[in-house]
């Protein structure tokens, strides 16, 4: 059972482009917390969930991939912001497509997040008292496939398309969980604790039960410098090359990874960025390549449907088309406008954007007798925008 506690807000001015404006209060409501019952683990477990700005519940054809957030107190706002700020729109951030997101906080990270009992601690001594709850994860992954991710996807209008974050300890479970073939398409891994117990994970993919398997989903492990020198410090860089040249070596097919390096980061500071270059590393592409920007909408609604196929997600070609209609209208090439604006509609009449942006531009031609048309329809279909009735208002001024 899903029950609300309360809204996040946040009224901080850096992260004004996440915020949808609650109109009751003018607070800056990012997301709201909730609670699902575990019968697997034999608690109430919170998560956080942020929707897009156009997310409509009532309109089931519209469907959004998802973002699961390990550490999701610490690392949910930041991710809400530079989601949305990569997302669609516009303005040109068309970088990845919107996300649903979805955090996880943790009473017991140590629990959750870790694969195996420990039995050695960082140091490579007998494990201290302080990881004595250690070795939860796959009852934490449980969880989350049998029950949170089919909670999410019945209450919200998902596409099955899945990324999950984690850092630290969240790496080392989502590479864990990337080798246990866990469903998800797309594992981001911040500099993973891949020391744990012994190289726990270096020694898994070399070994017989996973040696030559084929991984289908994608990796990416960003690794901090953390400018230290003491052995424990080489100790961890170690594990994390050590990891990926053993996946390298007895992985077959294809291998959609990724390891990269961030001299200028450490383990606290190198999160934001890796979560930037590691959305673009699994949505490589989804950008239109420049090439395609001069072409006809025909061509690249081709592009983005055989990105779709290669991708496994439906990437509608859309949004890039009325962004390139709209870089046209910005240079005032109206008709070559028009037919970027045009197609869209052909394609999603019932859209109330469409039809607002052909408005636009036939203002702009000073044809206003067409352009209060669209006007009008954006209205009907969108009534409580007061931007399209502003936009109405001042054109029939203009009649």
């Amino acid at each position: 059972m899903q029950n609300t506690i309360k809204p996040i807000t946040l009224l901080l001015a850096s992260l004004w482009f996440t915020a949808v404006f609650a109109q009751e209060n003018n607070d800056i409501v990012i997301g709201k917390k909730y609670s699902l019952h575990s019968n697997i683990l034999n608690e109430d477990r919170p998560y956080w969930v942020h929707l897009p700005k156009g997310y409509d519940s009532l309109n089931k054809e519209k469907k959004y991939p998802v973002l699961y957030v390990l550490d999701g107190a610490k690392n949910f706002e930041s991710t809400v912001g530079l989601v949305q700020f990569m997302g669609n729109g516009p303005w040109g951030h068309t970088q990845i497509p919107e996300f649903i997101i979805v955090a996880v906080p943790h009473e017991d990270r140590t629990k959750d997040l870790t694969p195996v009992k420990a039995t050695k601690g960082f140091d490579g001594e007998e494990a201290t008292d302080d990881l004595s709850t250690s070795g939860g994860g796959p009852q934490f992954l449980n969880f989350m496939k049998d029950e949170l991710l089919p909670h999410i996807d019945q209450s919200y209008h998902t596409e099955p398309f899945r990324v999950l974050i984690g850092h630290s300890f969240g790496g080392l479970f989502a590479t864990w969980a990337f080798i246990k073939d866990a469903p998800f398409n797309a594992f981001i891994a911040i500099d993973p604790s891949y020391w744990w117990e012994d190289n726990f994970l270096v020694k898994m993919v070399g070994s017989e039960e996973y040696k030559g398997k084929e991984y289908t989903s994608f990796l990416y492990v960003p690794v901090a410098h953390n400018d230290l020198t003491t052995l424990d410090i080489n100790k961890h860089r170690r594990a994390q090359e050590d990891f990926f040249v053993a996946l390298e070596v007895n992985s077959s097919g294809t291998l959609k990874a990724k390891f990269e390096y961030f001299e200028d980061e450490d383990h606290g500071s190198v999160v934001l960025q890796a979560t930037y270059n590691g959305l673009l590393f699994v949505f490589d592409g989804y950008k239109l390549p420049v090439p395609y920007t001069g072409k006809n909408p025909e061509q690249v609604a081709k592009y983005y449907s055989d990105y779709s196929e290669k991708l496994g997600l439906n990437v509608p070609g859309e949004p890039m088309i009325t962004t390139i209609g709209f870089s046209y209208f910005q240079h005032k090439d109206y008709d070559k406008a028009l037919s970027f604006f045009e197609w869209n509609i052909r394609r999603n009449p019932e859209s109330a954007e469409a039809q607002f942006y052909m408005g636009m531009v036939y203002q702009q031609k000073k044809e206003i007798k067409k352009a209060i048309g669209y006007y009008k329809k954006a209205v009907e279909l969108d009534p409580e925008n007061t931007y399209f009735k502003s936009a109405l208002s001042k054109a029939l001024e203009d009649k």
